[in-house]
């Protein structure tokens, strides 16, 4: 169904907002929500999966804005997650782009959401 609707040109919207079938309403972690629809569809098209949030890419340190790791692959996360350098919620984020990427999809940026406009911009690119 979503592969219809993309090749008639609808761009569908998603919501972070489930629930459990009985009536109760879920936070679900939007990343999640994104990586498995981005899983699915590769099975149809190259998917690029792009997390854009307030940042310019994941941080070597987090006080500095500018200290953006331009390319991160697993070894360097297990390595900067034990160092503690990436923590809290970089982890689950990051935990679903090397699932989307074991499962399929083909790329992975991670930064402001100017890059969408411009791919020059500063950005964190995820590689196996």
């Amino acid at each position: 169904m979503l592969a219809t609707l993309l090749e008639t040109g609808i761009v569908p919207v998603f919501c972070a907002i489930t629930h459990d079938k009985n009536g109760q309403l879920l936070n679900t972690n939007a990343d999640t929500i994104a990586s498995e629809l981005s899983i699915a569809l590769s099975e149809v098209f190259d998917v690029t999966l792009t997390y854009c949030f307030e940042k310019q890419g994941v941080l070597q340190d987090s006080e500095d804005d500018s200290s953006v790791i331009t390319e991160i692959n697993e070894a360097l996360y297990n390595k900067l997650k034990e160092e503690k350098v990436i923590h809290s919620g970089m982890i689950p984020k990051l935990d679903n782009c090397f699932n989307s990427l074991s499962r399929g999809v083909q790329k992975i940026k991670i930064g402001h959401h100017k890059m969408l406009q411009n791919p020059e911009v500063l950005h964190t690119t995820i590689t196996l």
